[in-house]
């Protein structure tokens, strides 16, 4: 996938969203899945930490492991700000 698929937006009782192993660049389409407990984004293509998180208040972790990650000490400043409550893994 390098895209969000926008099919996303009808699974608002989603608890569990794994986008592993894509070539993801962004989170742009990425719908308020109010039930997102756990995003899997490891292995994509992201070069910070998508804005769009900020849309999903029940996330309690997310993986970015092995992204390309500009500045990874800059990225888990970002998350403790975004998501305070969220467990990010780098």
């Amino acid at each position: 996938l390098a895209a969000v698929p926008p099919e996303l937006v009808r699974l608002q009782h989603l608890t569990r969203l794994d986008l592993s192993g894509n070539e993801l660049c962004s989170l742009v389409g990425l719908p308020d899945l109010r039930n997102l407990a756990e995003l899997d984004l490891s292995s994509n293509r992201l070069r910070r930490l998508p804005i769009e998180l900020l849309g999903q208040a029940s996330l309690a972790r997310v993986d970015m492991r092995d992204n390309l990650l500009d500045d990874v000490a800059l990225a888990r400043e970002a998350a403790g700000e975004l998501l305070p409550a969220c467990e990010f893994v780098f």
